[in-house]
């Protein structure tokens, strides 16, 4: 935070809600929030959305522009009626981001703290950076899903690998990059880059260990800050941590446009909604409907290949995803209407045990709301069904030691969880897909 801001009791106060919540309903809760006395200053981040708007603007585009001003400029004005710190951050620049430039221009001051991040956002109101969207969909998804896949393999070999296999698959992996230097040679270099990791020596099968599956926000899992320490206690017990794909995020929000589509006619994603879409294929809804679900089976198509070719090195102990499956489960418990990670990471929890897993691990920045909603769901059903449940609430320092001890004692609970079930449901039937 900068210093004007500087405060033992700070509330961050996300993007979670914009689709739902009105204008007015979002300031006047951070104004009940500075007048409650339990906060000393708040923090705005998640609005200021990349792109600049030029010409002709589609509607949605400057309904959605105006709306994030009103809301910023909103948060601006408690400063001067609270008298108390109200950072409002944003990672675009003036340059970058439309509802940035007008607001800086209008003397509103907003804090950017990421010089290094570099933004590609591709989208209708930018023409997709000059980019065609299939092309675009068949350069990235390759890569995207290949890293995943080699976080999990990373995460296998430090329990089962021997002390110089990590090292191993960094190497292998500069080797593989080095001569994938188009898509089709990406494909040709794969099969033998597998064939070096199937090589590597190991201590077991995988697939015999206890897993912990890592959910809640995306950047936080995956920092070696913020999860300092904690791996290396669950991989000395042999367990392996296991982080929800980043495709995972893709695949929801592709989903999601599936059902925001059918819920429209009242209907689920499905053969009935399929059918409708057909019938209606020369009007808007219809057309949206089918090219949403391709973009969503495209995705899904992607990630089955490449664990497909992947599996082969012995070393993934998890399948592919059906968000399908893990957005009906959520959605028991929490409003599919909320758009944001609590739908993924509810669904993660509550389908975790029927995928292999023996523990969750939850964890997400302070006083993060869709961690909050996750968090007030997933542990009482955990308790009820004996599933070993670890939240984490990241404040942005290093873990604490006391955290460590409840990795500790959750550690165990995982392995006595393990040792509850039958050699049949903790290997091969989970990795069909």
């Amino acid at each position: 935070m900068p210093p004007r801001a500087s405060t033992r009791n700070p509330l961050d106060i996300g993007a979670a809600g914009p689709l739902v919540l009105s204008i007015e309903t979002l300031v006047e809760m951070g104004k009940e929030i500075l007048s409650s006395g339990e906060v000393d200053a708040l923090v705005l981040h998640g609005f200021g959305r990349a792109g600049l708007v030029r010409g002709e603007v589609p509607p949605y585009r400057r309904m959605f522009l105006d709306f994030e001003k009103k809301v910023m400029c909103g948060y601006d004005a408690l400063q001067d009626e609270s008298d108390k710190p109200v950072v409002i951050g944003c990672c675009q620049s003036p340059l970058e981001s439309q509802a940035v430039s007008d607001l800086t221009g209008e003397g509103i001051r907003i804090e950017q703290r990421l010089d290094d991040v570099f933004l590609f956002v591709p989208g209708e109101d930018n023409d997709h950076c000059g980019v065609n969207e299939l092309v675009l969909a068949k350069h990235t998804l390759p890569p995207l899903v290949v890293a995943d896949i080699l976080i999990e393999i990373e995460q296998v070999l430090r329990v089962v690998g021997n002390s110089h296999s990590v090292e191993r698959l960094r190497l292998e992996w500069e080797r593989f990059i080095a001569g994938a230097t188009s898509l089709d040679r990406f494909h040709g270099e794969l099969p033998g880059f597998v064939d070096r990791l199937a090589a590597l020596p190991r201590s077991r099968n995988p697939l015999t260990c206890p897993r912990v599956l890592v959910t809640g926000d995306f950047f936080t899992r995956f920092s070696p800050f913020f999860m300092e320490g904690v791996r290396e206690l669950y991989n000395e017990r042999g367990i392996i941590l296991k982080p929800v794909d980043l495709m995972d995020l893709f695949l929801y929000g592709s989903y999601d446009s599936v059902v925001k589509v059918a819920s429209r006619w009242g209907l689920k994603p499905g053969r009935v909604a399929m059918a409708k879409a057909c019938t209606r294929i020369f009007r808007a809804d219809g057309k949206e409907y089918l090219q949403q679900w391709l973009a969503y089976q495209s995705e899904r198509r992607s990630e089955a290949h490449y664990r497909g070719i992947m599996r082969a090195s012995g070393l993934l102990v998890s399948a592919p995803r059906d968000m399908a499956s893990l957005f009906a489960r959520a959605s028991e418990h929490v409003s599919p209407e909320i758009f944001g990670e609590a739908i993924p990471t509810v669904g993660d929890g509550i389908k975790a045990e029927s995928e292999g897993y023996d523990g969750i691990v939850v964890i997400g920045p302070f006083n993060c709301l869709p961690f909050r909603i996750s968090e007030a769901i997933l542990k009482p059903v955990s308790i009820q069904r004996g599933m070993p449940i670890l939240t984490y609430e990241s404040d942005g320092y290093a873990v604490p030691p006391s955290f460590l001890r409840q990795v500790e004692v959750h550690a165990q609970q995982v392995i006595d969880h393990r040792s509850g079930r039958s050699p049949e449901s903790s290997s091969g039937a989970n990795l069909r897909g």
